[in-house]
């Protein structure tokens, strides 16, 4: 989330700061993995079913998915999202 915070606040990727590997000692690169996660509790209520589907839905769309990684400086869950507009390179 600090690359979103970097992003927010103007920093430039190569001028302000630079993205780099983790360092291993297994001499492979390594990568720090950070997991969004939303949680549906099984309902009864049709009405509520439905809002959340339509939370979901809209939570996975291309759209929303471009937008909230954008903001936080991370790749969407989707793998069908143009990153070369918008995303950072780190």
């Amino acid at each position: 989330w600090t690359l979103g915070l970097l992003t927010a606040g103007g920093f430039k990727e190569g001028t302000d700061y630079v993205c780099a590997q983790a360092p291993t000692d297994w001499g492979k690169p390594g990568f720090i993995l950070n997991s969004d996660s939303v949680v549906f509790f099984q309902q009864k209520d049709p009405d509520y079913v439905e809002g959340q589907k339509l939370l979901a839905s809209t939570i996975l769309s291309p759209e929303f998915q471009t937008i909230f990684n954008q903001t936080k400086g991370s790749i969407p869950a989707r793998l069908d999202v143009d990153l070369s507009n918008g995303f950072n390179p780190c």
